[in-house]
């Protein structure tokens, strides 16, 4: 076993690594207690008890020296339904989210028996103002996105399933409930976050809890919206939403407050900026909002002895001359960027050599999959596993474009061998299938009239589809199925299915073979959302936060994680156990222990079988290389440099309307 000074030097940022030179190099926090929390169940029951240990007392005397301090991309506290910019900009387009109000014990279900709906956080933050908690919430706000005269043109261009401006207008209605009680002041203090770059956000999920005696610390990938509710193991259909958050306690705590007072104290020193809202003025923060003094908290060693890292992204402020949006200038407090992230991810990638396994959603980071490249070239024995998102089909060529299968196969598979190749597995999480219905909730059937074999696919002409409970053009992110006793066929990578007759689809053949024409039940298969944005390696290294595998997660949206190492060897290692028990719905996290045990259970070529089981078809392999190898357009390069994956080092314009 390698002792700590070893761990630190392979994995951990040091001196030697700042990159660029002049960046600083984030402290390590030794004797601290990390603890993974998987899915939102888990994490609001540790978020609700360490709320139980602030405002204990009766009164603002007693209550001294408590605080709260929240940060979150979308803030959805106050739930609601929301038409496109609810009042700002003139839209008048349809619904995009609707929402119930965040429920620490998760959105009301009627049951039986009846669960949810009865702890909102919204009111539980007032109750700690009320008896004196110091109570501060940071939400963000985009500066280009919420402005009037542009809206309609920008806000369409980077919007994904739900768009930004929505997402905005429900933190905006939380920060002005929030404030809508002035008796709670000076205790209640809600800022609107307009410091990132006009391009990018403020994408930081984290919570600070602490009194004069003890700071207990949240960070990860989950926002305060009821829509990520779900269990571990997903046991309901409708929760699709997989997620990580972790609980930091000890030294690490004071990077985290400090974190949080950078940003509070950034949008202080900048004018306020004016929104409307609901047809009022809503400025970014009030005339009394006071500043967060710098705070040394209390010593509070943990026996774990954990050792973290906390690390953050800052963008540049590097814009084109003619710029004609909004925009910002650098964070005083790092005038150059930081990017600690992408330094981290840089040196432990590049250092493993058992395994490496990523959750997250998008993969789209070209420079990422070079580490993990040259990982496998350099360590024989490495295995990589990915994991990503089951709600669409990432062969679809409008799913991702060439994201996907240029990370993918132009980096992290570019100029491997076979074998090499063999040594990487790419999967989607799936739910389980549903039967299609028509418009009276009926099964839905259809007739496979023809069928030919293409390429290793089965191009099938299939009988018209005329009342669906699936959306028009929608089809292709449904995972669609077709089945009978021969076999389930999965539809992949198929451009838009409108209405029309016939319907030409591709499916995955079933034992090699296509569907004989014939009648077949017609459903989808329900995917999981994989929100996670975690790194595990060698079971030594792990990296939990809120940054994504895109270049705009390491240098253009505010981000921040943590990296974690454990002398005993432990902590990562049950965090990783926990999390495939979670994927295979096994009941028991041990039995994935054994690191080769465990890999072969998600691929069973590899080393030999032990306690762990086979991985279950819920798991979906994703063929490598990815095909069909897309290739971006000219106009997808333009719209990914400007707004969907932005480098804030390179000078940005936008696209004026």
């Amino acid at each position: 076993m390698p002792d700590i000074a070893t761990l630190k030097a392979r994995y951990f940022l040091g001196a030697v690594d700042a990159d660029p030179p002049t960046e600083p190099v984030p402290s390590t926090f030794d004797n601290c207690k990390v603890t993974p929390l998987i899915d939102a169940s888990s994490y609001n029951a540790e978020l609700e008890a360490a709320l139980a240990t602030v405002g204990t007392g009766p009164d603002a005397a007693s209550n001294a020296g408590h605080f709260i301090l929240l940060h979150n991309w979308w803030l959805g506290l106050s739930g609601g339904d929301y038409k496109g910019i609810k009042g700002i900009g003139g839209s008048n387009g349809p619904t995009v989210i609707s929402s119930d109000p965040y429920f620490l014990d998760g959105p009301p279900d009627p049951g039986p028996p009846p669960t949810g709906g009865t702890r909102k956080l919204l009111d539980i933050l007032k109750d700690k103002a009320r008896v004196g908690v110091d109570v501060r919430v940071l939400g963000w706000i985009s500066i280009g996105i919420m402005g009037d005269s542009i809206y309609n043109f920008f806000a369409n261009l980077i919007s994904y399933d739900i768009p930004y401006s929505s997402v905005n207008a429900q933190t905006m209605q939380s920060i002005a409930d929030l404030r809508a009680d002035d008796t709670l002041r000076p205790h209640m203090n809600a800022v609107l976050n307009t410091i990132g770059h006009t391009a990018a956000a403020t994408h930081t999920k984290f919570v600070v809890i602490g009194t004069n005696a003890k700071t207990v610390g949240f960070t990860g990938g989950l926002d305060c919206t009821n829509i990520r509710w779900a269990h571990p193991t997903h046991p309901k259909a409708g929760e699709f939403w997989h997620d990580v958050m972790t609980k930091i306690e000890g030294p690490a705590m004071q990077a985290l407050y400090d974190w949080f007072k950078d940003m509070w104290s950034e949008n202080l020193k900048r004018s306020v900026t004016r929104f409307h809202f609901e047809g009022k003025e809503m400025p970014s923060f009030l005339p009394r909002t006071p500043v967060l003094p710098a705070r040394a908290l209390p010593p509070d060693p943990q026996p774990e002895n954990h050792s973290v890292q906390s690390l953050r992204t800052v963008p540049k402020f590097n814009y084109k001359w003619y710029n004609c949006l909004p925009q910002n200038p650098p964070a005083s407090f790092a005038p150059q960027g930081l990017f600690e992230i992408r330094a981290a991810l840089r040196k432990a990638l590049r250092a493993a050599d058992t395994y490496i396994y990523m959750e997250d959603q998008t993969f789209w980071s070209r420079e990422v999959f070079d580490w993990v490249n040259e990982a496998i070239k350099n360590s024989p024995d490495l295995r990589v596993i990915l994991l990503t998102n089951g709600r669409t089909d990432p062969l679809d060529p409008e799913f991702a474009g060439g994201h996907l299968t240029g990370a993918i196969n132009h980096h992290l598979l570019k100029d491997l061998t076979p074998a090499q190749i063999d040594r990487v597995r790419f999967y989607k999480r799936m739910l389980g299938d549903i039967p299609a219905t028509d418009d009276a909730g009926n099964p839905l059937t259809i007739d496979v009239i023809s069928a030919a074999m293409v390429d290793g696919k089965c191009h099938l002409a299939l009988s018209e589809i005329s009342s669906v409970n699936i959306p028009e053009n929608k089809i292709r992110a449904q995972n669609l199925v077709l089945g009978n006793a021969g076999g389930t066929h999965r539809i992949v990578g198929n451009p838009a299915i409108t209405k029309n007759n016939p319907v030409v689809v591709a499916v995955n053949p079933v034992g090699g073979a296509c569907p004989v024409p014939g009648t077949y039940a017609f459903g989808q298969r329900l995917g999981m959302v994989i929100h996670t944005k975690s790194t595990l390696i060698d079971d030594a290294w792990a990296f939990i936060g809120s940054a994504n595998i895109m270049r705009r997660s390491l240098y253009s949206d505010y981000e921040h994680c943590i990296a974690m190492l454990d002398p005993a060897e432990i902590l990562v290692r049950d965090y990783r156990s926990a999390l495939w028990s979670d994927h295979f719905r096994h009941p028991t996290p041990s039995d994935f222990n054994d690191i080769q045990a465990g890999l072969h259970a998600w691929e069973s070529s590899w080393f030999a079988a032990g306690a762990a089981p086979a991985r279950p078809e819920l798991l979906e392999p994703i063929a490598l290389p990815m095909e069909p190898d897309l290739l971006l357009t000219d106009e997808q390069k333009t719209k990914y440099n400007e707004y969907e994956d932005v480098d804030s080092r390179e000078p940005w314009g936008g696209l004026c309307p």
